[in-house]
């Protein structure tokens, strides 16, 4: 479960990515009706996505690079002899 602002769980789904463009089609459908207000609040949540999916992101890399086996260099010759 994922928390959420206003404090109720949000499970994720397979089907996220069918759901978000579901909401940009309506947004669009509905581009001509938004008042100002409305579609600054909806820029805002947009924001809020963006920056969680960047994280998840940032995290992601993060824990390949945490995991990735370490690997010696190969020892260098005598320099002298």
């Amino acid at each position: 479960m994922l928390p959420c602002e206003d404090a109720r769980p949000v499970e994720p789904t397979k089907n996220a990515l069918l759901r978000l463009t579901e909401l940009a089609a309506a947004i669009d459908t509905a581009a001509g009706l938004l008042t100002p207000s409305a579609a600054e609040a909806i820029r805002h949540e947009l924001g809020t996505i963006a920056r969680a999916l960047k994280r998840l992101d940032h995290m992601q890399r993060s824990r390949q690079i945490a995991s990735a086996p370490i690997t010696a260099a190969p020892m260098q010759g005598d320099l002298l002899g």
